[in-house]
């Protein structure tokens, strides 16, 4: 049995394992190697921390991500919820071909709405709304899709009276974690579009991640929480950006000395080279 952050116990499953090894770059003959060894390694009542431990422990001594980064999973929680995550969204879902701007204070039928973005694709105008939780085992509950549902009604009836600028015909609610079933029945019914852990089957935030190679700054192994915050006030978010800006811009602006960031800048380097083959 694994004994999970919350205290609940689950009989250990190696295809979470794999999938985690996966997930972290792994060719599917090493990510069965490096879950073998894992194996070996554990107990009965083993903690789901020290599970991951020991996996990334493994794949460190394999070609993966794992060598330059840290569990993607745990990177998308330590990122800072605002702005940090709200800009990193933004910034990931260009790709996916969204016009995105920020978002702001608007005005719908019968009241303000603070939203996270817009984002325009063709005909389709959808309200963005980004949701983090530090603990990536807390689920999205049934409270925020009723809220999602509610505002973009009241926008779409607001565009009718003139009231709303821009008329909204979709919601998407992005988040580092999972929907509750609740929930996620709820938006099924609903039709509102949800993107999260492993969520939808097609397209989920860690698949868009790994595909477009979009990792958060956090992803980069050995990076100490004074560092994550002197990036963050210089609004470098990503291992991108990071590797946009030279090393004496970086110090200037982090704080950091060259040695340390060209020390970072390699690794982030390395981890954006990495070939992913098979996710």
């Amino acid at each position: 049995m694994v004994v999970k952050a919350d205290g609940r116990q689950e009989p250990f499953d190696r295809e979470k394992l794999l999938r985690s090894a996966r997930l972290m770059g792994a060719a599917p003959e090493v990510a069965e190697r490096v879950v073998r060894l894992v194996e070996q390694q554990v107990y009965n009542g083993i903690p789901t921390l020290e599970l991951a431990r020991l996996l990334q422990q493994e794949l460190r001594r394999v070609p993966s991500l794992a060598r330059y980064g840290i569990n993607l999973r745990e990177s998308l929680a330590k990122i800072r919820p605002y702005p940090d995550f709200e800009v990193f969204i933004r910034g990931l879902l260009k790709f996916t071909g969204y016009k995105v701007q920020v978002g702001g204070i608007w005005p719908g039928r019968c009241g303000e709405h603070e939203i996270d973005g817009v984002l325009r694709r063709g005909r389709e105008n959808t309200v963005l709304e980004v949701k983090h939780h530090s603990n990536y085992h807390t689920q999205t509950g049934l409270d925020v899709v009723r809220i999602a549902r509610a505002t973009l009604e009241d926008f779409q009836e607001g565009y009718k009276r003139g009231a709303t600028p821009l008329n909204f015909t979709k919601y998407l609610i992005v988040s580092n974690t999972k929907l509750s079933s609740q929930a996620e029945r709820y938006a099924r019914c609903r039709e509102l579009g949800f993107t999260g852990w492993f969520t939808p089957a097609t397209g989920s935030l860690n698949a868009l991640v790994l595909q477009h190679r979009y990792y958060p700054i956090t992803f980069l192994r050995g990076l100490s929480p004074t560092e994550h915050r002197q990036f963050s006030l210089a609004r470098i978010y990503t291992v991108k950006d990071l590797l946009s800006r030279s090393l004496r811009d970086l110090a200037s602006s982090t704080g950091l000395t060259q040695n340390r960031l060209s020390t970072l800048a390699k690794r982030a380097r390395r981890a954006i080279d990495f070939k992913i083959t098979g996710n």
